[in-house]
């Protein structure tokens, strides 16, 4: 398949992919801002979006989750480096995507020739084909959580199905919500006018596969995000919530399927003491 007549020599990165749906999947959970970056690497593909300096949700492709990945040396932004990086309208990717993304017979070839050309997808379904070129512009900054250089006070690992249950119950009248960890079990907490609510997932529960707490933590963070940093519990396989020594939060997501490579999304937020202080 060769977008437009182009020859695959021509572009800087060529990835093809047979399962859309998951792919789907990965990007409309990070789908909550106008536009997102791409970062290309030999790892894989990461998709970024930002809301100020609040949250901040990432979708991971790795590179072995594509039936091809071919990155040619010599074409990254910056010399000494393959790498590609740009700025591209998520909702326009997504919109296409979504044309063939519930079709199992679907095909997707992605293609980018480097700075300043538009990224291309290029789908195929039982011989209905469509070509999307989506414009590019240079990557917005984006903060750096460094959640790798800070000391994580609480880790918990849970299968996603059986999580999804206990967060559902979550008020969602409320605005806030509080997450309490300590040594013996993660509790949600909400209050509203019309009461207060707790979710209490103990240490000992069978959908808990890693419970690690160094400290106790109490921290408050808007309801409406955690919920974005939730919603691939539809699809993932487990979840990991952890908190460090600032409250930051953060909630990792693992997408696997059998020999064909991994995805992972990941979503970062501060609590809202922060937010007020700002």
């Amino acid at each position: 398949m060769q977008p437009n007549g182009s020859s695959d020599e021509n572009f800087a990165f060529v990835a093809e992919l047979d399962n859309i749906r998951l792919f789907t999947n990965l990007l409309k959970a990070v789908n909550v801002k106008e536009r997102a970056n791409f970062f290309i690497s030999m790892n894989g593909l990461k998709v970024t979006v930002q809301d100020s300096k609040t949250m901040q949700l990432s979708a991971f492709v790795e590179h072995g989750f594509f039936q091809e990945y071919t990155l040619r040396p010599g074409f990254g932004d910056e010399e000494g480096s393959d790498d590609l990086a740009f700025n591209v309208s998520l909702s326009i990717v997504m919109n296409c995507l979504e044309l063939f993304g519930d079709s199992s017979t679907s095909h997707l070839k992605i293609c980018y020739q480097g700075y300043g050309n538009p990224l291309v997808l290029y789908m195929d379904d039982q011989g209905v084909t469509m070509d999307c070129l989506v414009k590019t512009q240079d990557v917005e900054d984006c903060i750096d959580f460094n959640f790798a250089n800070s000391s994580v006070l609480t880790k918990v690992i849970v299968n996603s199905e059986m999580f999804k249950e206990v967060v559902s119950t979550l008020n969602p009248s409320c605005s806030e919500v509080t997450l309490k960890i300590n040594h013996d079990s993660l509790k949600f907490l909400t209050a509203s006018e019309y009461g207060d609510t707790e979710v209490e997932l103990k240490n000992t529960s069978r959908m808990v596969d890693t419970f690690i707490c160094n400290a106790p933590v109490s921290a408050t963070y808007n309801l409406s995000l955690l919920k974005q940093g939730l919603k691939p519990l539809s699809f993932s396989i487990k979840a990991s919530i952890r908190i460090d020594s600032r409250e930051f939060l953060s909630i990792q997501h693992l997408v696997s399927i059998d020999g064909e490579g991994q995805g992972f999304t990941e979503f970062y937020c501060i609590p809202n003491t922060d937010v007020e202080d700002d």
